[in-house]
């Protein structure tokens, strides 16, 4: 229980700093590095979507992207129109499975 709190409180002040832009979170297979990323999210964002690069399907949202509107257009795609504003956010999944 108690890293559990340590990672929620982490995570939390995380989402609240208007200045972070990328946060990694390594660790052992499961262990609930997606459930309390999960959770976190659900209670700071409005919208959030998962991507997971072990379906093929999402590894195509990244073929070609020259800019960062064209990532947000292949999302918009995939996803529906879940993405407004910086309220959002996107967690990437298995992201070293990624080969570019």
């Amino acid at each position: 229980m108690f890293l559990r709190r340590k990672i929620e409180k982490t995570l939390d002040d995380y989402y609240k700093n208007p200045d972070a832009k990328i946060l990694m979170v390594e660790g052992a297979r499961q262990i609930g590095k997606s459930y309390i990323i999960r959770k976190t999210a659900k209670a700071h964002f409005r919208y959030y979507v998962e991507i997971s690069f072990s379906n093929a399907s999402f590894r195509n949202i990244f073929q070609n992207i020259q800019t960062i509107d064209r990532f947000y257009l292949n999302l918009t795609g995939f996803f529906g129109n879940r993405l407004h504003n910086a309220s959002d956010t996107i967690v990437f999944k298995s992201a070293i499975l990624m080969n570019r």
